[in-house]
């Protein structure tokens, strides 16, 4: 049973409690994830999926019923991820630092969060403010163009203001180039392994509390719509409800809570992201060793 053997490796008991290995193992890393793929891809109900099943897990389809071997896939496949992201998490610094540059920056630059990062944290937040007002210029650039243009020429010398104007493209595509190279040197100064995982450890509790907030306010709305409505021995009307809402200052929560998760959706996708290319690029280097010891 090789991969219930690897599934271990991700796992240890501390203080008599069993969590994710303190120790990394870039194999263990890799071999649970490929292993965990190519199980949750194989069809149980086929001759040749059973086999592969049974070289995975050492299940025997002739002493197990059909019921018995999709319920210890489906056992494997859940523990087996719900064991490897909390093995990312423990480990999230070194996974990162699997990926090569500039790949590893490109995804730093594009999970910068938009939100300034929490108190007590000034050299990440030095980091993501030059990060992200980069961004802003690219935007301003590519969407606004004509806006970005007549910002630049004001202040600007006579001879060179007039160049921004006959060669705007040139100008833009110029501006362009050096924003997007100063967000890079930003992050490769901060480490960009380094900055991905302060990303993923600052905002990861921002986000849950964004959660919190936005449940905590349903449940306020309602509780105040159900003593209105309760009053009055009716519903309210669309027109009571809304200013109900607006009297209470719900409204104005409501919107900041929407643009806060807006931003937030931005940095979800963080953590698989990084792990798809970190076994990206194990997997490279692996071919790619196993391609030179076989190499005349």
């Amino acid at each position: 049973m090789a991969l219930d053997d690897t599934f271990e490796k991700l796992t240890a008991v501390e203080n008599g409690v069993r969590g994710p290995n303190p120790n990394y193992s870039v194999n263990s890393l890799y071999e649970a994830h490929s292993g965990l793929t190519k199980l949750g891809e194989t069809n149980t109900r086929t001759v040749e999926g059973q086999n592969e099943n049974q070289q995975l897990t050492g299940d025997d389809p002739t002493k197990l019923t059909q019921g018995d071997v999709e319920k210890q896939q489906k056992a494997r496949l859940t523990i087996g991820w719900l064991d490897l992201d909390a093995y990312v998490n423990r480990h999230f610094g070194n996974i990162a630092g699997e990926i090569g540059e500039p790949r590893r920056s490109s995804l730093a630059y594009h999970f910068a969060p938009d939100m300034k990062a929490p108190a007590g944290n000034d050299a990440y937040e030095k980091t993501r403010e030059r990060v992200a007002n980069a961004k802003e210029t690219i935007r301003l650039i590519t969407e606004e163009p004509d806006t970005f243009i007549a910002r630049e020429i004001v202040g600007k010398d006579s001879m060179v203001a007039r160049y921004i104007a006959l060669f705007p493209e040139e100008h833009m595509e110029h501006e362009q180039g050096q924003e997007a190279r100063r967000a890079e040197i930003a992050i490769r100064a901060h480490g960009s392994d380094k900055f991905l995982a302060d990303t993923k450890r600052l905002y990861e509790p921002v986000i849950a509390d964004i959660e919190t907030r936005s449940k905590a306010l349903e449940a306020e709305e309602k509780q105040v719509v159900d003593a209105a409505e309760i009053a009055k021995v009716g519903i309210l009307s669309a027109a009571e409800k809304a200013f109900l809402m607006q009297e209470n200052g719900f409204m104005e929560r409501a919107e900041q809570i929407a643009e806060d998760k807006s931003k937030a959706k931005k940095i979800q996708p963080l953590t698989q992201e990084v792990l798809k290319y970190a076994v990206g690029a194990i997997h490279e280097r692996n071919t790619n060793a196993t391609a030179n010891a076989t190499a005349p």
